[in-house]
């Protein structure tokens, strides 16, 4: 992947005190995002279900969405459709305001299950995750230091 006498691929972070300083480390803006359904929205949210995993699979792919689902006060029985009431999704964008422009392009809120206004969104500092691999280039060279966030596959489950 890299010529060797010009960098190397690492795949083990760097200490804690080498990830934050301004020279090693581009802080990801992520964003928690709990987004509840509208009253009486559940049909039309099973309804429209498919066309929003498509999207989100999409979203995902392009590493804007890089975790997410549906909430429910409790997980159903084998075989019962889930009694979701929102989505809970963590987001990768520059600004709250992105979070809801991105929101509402989605089916779920152009279709009237989702209820953006009561959306809560926090900016979060991630330090793990299993949704994607960070892996960082290191030019061996000026020991400058890059983060690469690349998205893994998508699955869903049923």
């Amino acid at each position: 992947m890299f010529n060797t006498s010009v960098g190397r691929l690492i795949r083990k972070p760097l200490p804690v005190s080498k990830q934050f300083s301004s020279s090693a480390f581009k802080m990801v803006k992520e964003y928690l995002v709990i987004v509840p359904d509208k009253a009486g929205a559940l049909q039309k949210r099973l309804e429209v279900r498919p066309k929003h995993l498509e999207n989100a699979a999409v979203a995902h792919g392009k590493g804007i969405v890089t975790v997410g689902g549906g909430y429910a006060d409790e997980f159903p029985a084998e075989g019962a459709t889930p009694e979701f009431k929102g989505s809970a999704l963590s987001v990768v964008a520059d600004s709250k305001q992105e979070v809801i422009d991105f929101l509402k392009k989605d089916i779920y809120y152009t279709s009237g299950v989702w209820d953006v206004d009561n959306a809560q969104i926090y900016a979060v500092s991630t330090l793990l995750s299993l949704s994607s691999t960070t892996v960082a280039t290191v030019n061996t060279n000026n020991s400058s230091t890059s983060w690469v966030s690349a998205p893994p596959k998508t699955k869903f489950c049923s």
